[in-house]
């Protein structure tokens, strides 16, 4: 997990950028000794498995790309800017009962099953926690990194053989 993420903590006062998480990774991987990596990112862990490749190119054999979030800049597509604060608001309006629709749509092509309902229960728990105000901070800081840190200018800069993943459903 990166730090405001998963299991890891969730500062109440963080500087969230691509450059930031994959200056914590290459720290990780110092800290345990480990020099060259097939890399992996997944939705937005594509954006700073991308932007760690960029800055540590030598470090990184390979990288591979699943589903990732970064093949396109949504600006440069029309898409209005969300500011922090509107963001934050999004993320208080949000329910339990508002997750399955949303994981419906998003993940799931409009068919549900039961074993799908343990990614939402931790979402749920998420919306219930104390910790919630900080974690929707996290969250709301976390979509305007998205949005104002595109990779895909960069992906000519690569050096290292790419593998991209995308399921024929996926968007």
């Amino acid at each position: 997990d990166q730090i405001g993420f998963g299991k890891s903590s969730k500062p109440a006062h963080y500087h969230f950028s691509f450059h930031q998480l994959a200056a914590n990774t290459r720290a990780l991987l110092d800290h345990l000794g480990i020099d060259r990596v097939h890399l992996l990112g997944h939705s937005m862990g594509g954006m700073v498995a991308t932007r760690f490749a960029l800055m540590f190119p030598d470090n990184v054999a390979t990288l591979t790309l699943a589903n990732p979030l970064g093949l396109e800049d949504w600006k440069a597509k029309g898409v209005p800017y969300t500011s922090i604060d509107a963001a934050l608001t999004n993320e208080f309006r949000q329910t339990p009962e508002k997750i399955r629709p949303y994981q419906l749509e998003n993940y799931y092509h409009g068919e549900w099953r039961p074993a799908y309902n343990e990614w939402v229960d931790p979402l749920v728990k998420f919306l219930r926690s104390s910790d919630y105000a900080r974690m929707a901070w996290n969250q709301a800081l976390t979509s305007d990194m998205i949005y104002t840190q595109p990779v895909c200018y960069e992906f000519s800069n690569l050096k290292m053989p790419v593998l991209l993943v995308i399921g024929q459903l996926d968007r």
